[in-house]
């Protein structure tokens, strides 16, 4: 199977929203916005990211959350249009949340991401817990988790929580999945970024070494967003083979350093696990993605933010 991943769209709607809409987490975020995102993602892009991906030809899309900046309906039902416009059916693309998806309390209370791409969050068999959403393809196990949390302002953290952790479990047991190659799709990544306690908390994924009890003993993909840059981590253990692949915004766009540019990746893979990996980057100059097959050691390495953070194992 092909399998393109996509992530942090933050799409720019243009907003005509009542005031009021603001007084809210929103203001840092409209603030944050009108000075610094605006700048760094172009939704224009989107236009090439979509004729990219017709050429690329995947058999299936993953989008791994932040597909808006503010959580606000008229973000969510643009990028649904988006979405049809790749001429995929819903069953060939998975979406899990980000942080900005759900950016307020009252966003996470409606559910207004699920509102408008339903079809796109729902797993092969009925659930009346929607995450994980489980969908087999072709020897591989999709498996779509949600670590995004309403919270405070400025801080942008994700737990998976022990309630969806026991029921990635009981999917994990299931002997059709037992037969395929587990992909786990999920917005924050799953390693710890900063020797600062606060570090996973703030930005981080709290919970992520209960991800890997999980899996001990099982190879698996971890396919991830939220940092806006490609990234490769890699743990060998008894035959075992975990992937961690970061992809950086899908609308990143100036003068910043190569593995931040819009990107996506496309994964040949099988029920044996990663045969190939493509990355498609954006040419600045022509406005045109670039694919080259990469190898771990040419995606870029996390950069030490001021020297305090790290690149750790994720055990």
């Amino acid at each position: 199977m092909r399998l393109a991943h996509l992530s942090d769209i933050h799409y720019l709607a243009r907003l005509h929203v009542p005031v009021h809409r603001f007084l809210n987490k929103r203001i840092t975020g409209y603030v944050n916005l009108r000075f610094l995102r605006s700048f760094q993602h172009d939704s224009g892009m989107l236009d090439q990211v979509v004729d990219a991906l017709r050429e690329a030809r995947p058999d299936h899309l993953a989008i791994t959350g932040d597909l808006t900046n503010l959580s606000l309906g008229i973000e969510f039902a643009e990028l649904r249009h988006l979405l049809e416009r790749l001429d995929m059916p819903p069953d060939r693309i998975t979406v899990v949340p980000g942080n900005h998806d759900r950016y307020t309390r009252g966003a996470d209370r409606d559910h207004r991401m699920m509102a408008y791409l339903e079809p796109y969050m729902r797993g092969d068999s009925a659930s009346p817990d929607p995450f994980p959403v489980v969908r087999l393809r072709d020897g591989v196990a999709l498996m779509g988790l949600d670590t995004a949390l309403p919270r405070p302002p400025l801080v942008a953290g994700g737990r998976i929580g022990h309630r969806q952790m026991d029921r990635v479990v009981q999917a994990l047991r299931r002997d059709d999945v037992r037969r395929c190659f587990p992909v786990l799709l999920l917005h924050h990544p799953p390693f710890r970024r900063s020797r600062n306690a606060i570090g996973p908390w703030l930005n981080g994924l709290r919970d992520y070494p209960d991800l890997y009890k999980v899996l001990k003993g099982r190879s698996a993909l971890l396919l991830h967003g939220h940092l806006h840059r490609n990234c490769y981590l890699s743990h060998r253990e008894n035959g075992v083979v975990w992937q961690v692949v970061g992809v950086a915004s899908a609308t990143r766009h100036g003068r910043i350093r190569p593995y931040r540019l819009s990107s996506f990746h496309v994964f040949d893979v099988d029920g044996t696990g990663v045969r190939e990996i493509q990355r498609y980057t954006l040419d600045p100059a022509g406005g045109t993605y670039k694919m080259t097959t990469v190898t771990p050691s040419e995606f870029g390495t996390l950069v030490p933010d001021r020297g305090r953070s790290r690149l750790e194992d994720p055990t």
